[in-house]
């Protein structure tokens, strides 16, 4: 599933990469930043590239 919201609607700073949670309140959007997966999946990343690199 796909959803497009204008990034004018969004009163949250995002980066690319970063992990939201996304709720429908009526006909509007909660988005909330998971600062915790967000990190979490940016050390796994980092730690599989790490290991890329030493395997060269």
């Amino acid at each position: 599933m796909q959803l497009l919201i204008p990034k004018n609607l969004i009163n949250l700073h995002l980066d690319e990469g970063d992990i939201v949670e996304i709720i429908k309140i009526n006909e509007t959007y909660k988005i909330t930043l998971l600062q915790g997966e967000t990190d979490d999946a940016t050390e796994k990343v980092s730690s599989l590239l790490e290991k890329l690199r030493n395997n060269k």
